[in-house]
């Protein structure tokens, strides 16, 4: 579930009220249950989710009501968007949905044989890879129409494409798995040990295109895109609650289960620094401007230099299970989802100071105190 993010399109957007004549007549206000993902798009019956939908947030304009919502009996799972701003998501009723953006019409729907726990990523050509688990990869077509499904093995993670259309799965048994974008298979990677948890998470694309793959035991391994061969592998820490992320500048990071961020050199996968924080991390941390911003269970929100881990900043954001990272936008701004108070919060992103604060079941609330602790690192 990590993908590159455009924020371009809120580049006009202002956070100030908008009067109801300004709505456009398609837009539904949202209904006053649980509190939806930052810039969500659409109203979800089970948890939050804020990375992947940054490209739709023109669907959410800070200040006003939902333009639409899309609700059915059940859940989704957390949703993608396509280049022309279809929302991609999948639902417990085992099927696939593409979502108009401007109006939340269904503009195709995809039946699978089982569970879903991700939306399709999308390929090169435009191309969608889905799997369920019925241990099947579904292919399909820009407009949901059915091309191919290729047996895999259960992976309850999203693919990841490259970008030269490789298309990457791993599974729950342990294996990376790379097709072409027919689907006919390149090569299979086996993760070493009988007794080692699979994957559980989405490959992640580094910029010079090298694959980390990270267990649920915590073995971050480097393979080669193009031959699936192993270039390093390391165990950083005793397991992992989320993907990690790849910086520019020759890093990965990857969070352990008991609270730990750990920083590894790409290249060689030895450990630069380690940071424990207040808690694990169900939600990756995102990357900018050499900063990492990490968001554990316990709440502070953590700002630290990758160059050393030192600290810059904290800031309390509610302590809860969630799966929406943090969102950089422009011109510094930090996007977060503080879950106890169902607020969205725009924070400088160099200082931490709180710039403003949307209740999502509510109006927005302007001028409160930055919630900050300054660190002498």
């Amino acid at each position: 579930m990590i993908f590159r993010l455009r924020w371009d399109i809120l580049e006009d957007v202002k956070i100030q009220p908008v009067t109801p004549s300004q709505v456009p007549p398609s837009a539904t206000p949202a209904a006053p249950t649980r509190s939806t993902g930052p810039l969500d798009a659409f109203q979800r019956t089970d948890s939050t989710s804020l990375p992947d939908l940054a490209r739709a947030a023109r669907l959410f304009r800070p200040g006003t009501e939902q333009l639409w919502t899309s609700q059915r009996d059940g859940y989704f799972t957390a949703p993608g968007v396509t280049p022309d701003g279809t929302v991609l998501v999948g639902h417990s009723d085992r099927h696939f949905y593409g979502i108009a953006p401007q109006t939340g019409a269904t503009r195709w729907t995809y039946l699978t044989g089982s569970l879903l726990d991700a939306p399709p990523a999308v390929g090169r050509d435009g191309r969608l890879y889905a799997t369920s688990r019925d241990k099947l990869l579904h292919i399909l077509a820009p407009d949901g129409t059915p091309l191919r499904r290729v047996e895999i093995g259960l992976s309850t993670a999203r693919p990841t494409v490259d970008a030269e259309g490789r298309v990457f799965v791993a599974t729950v048994a342990g294996q990376v798995k790379a097709l072409d974008p027919e689907g006919d298979l390149l090569w299979e990677f086996q993760q070493p040990g009988r007794h080692e948890r699979g994957y559980g998470v989405s490959p992640v694309l580094g910029p010079d295109g090298t694959l980390f793959c990270v267990s649920e035991g915590g073995i971050v391994t480097a393979l080669d895109p193009g031959s699936g061969q192993a270039r390093w592998s390391n165990k950083p820490g005793f397991g992992v609650t989320c993907a990690g992320v790849a910086s520019p500048d020759g890093h990965f990071f990857v969070p352990g289960e008991d609270g730990t961020l750990h920083c590894l050199d790409a290249a060689t996968g030895t450990r630069t620094w380690s940071v424990m924080l207040d808690g694990p991390l169900s939600c990756s941390p995102i990357l900018g401007e050499g900063r990492v911003w990490a968001l554990p269970l316990g709440g502070q929100l953590t700002c630290l230099r990758t160059s050393d881990g030192g600290v810059e900043w904290t800031a309390e954001m509610g302590g809860t299970i969630r799966e929406d990272s943090p969102v950089l936008g422009p011109e510094g701004i930090l996007f977060v989802n503080d879950e106890e108070k169902s607020d969205l919060v725009a924070l400088d992103a160099h200082t931490g100071h709180e710039k403003w604060r949307l209740n999502l079941e509510g109006t927005p609330a302007r001028g409160r105190s930055a919630r900050t602790a300054r660190s002498s690192t």
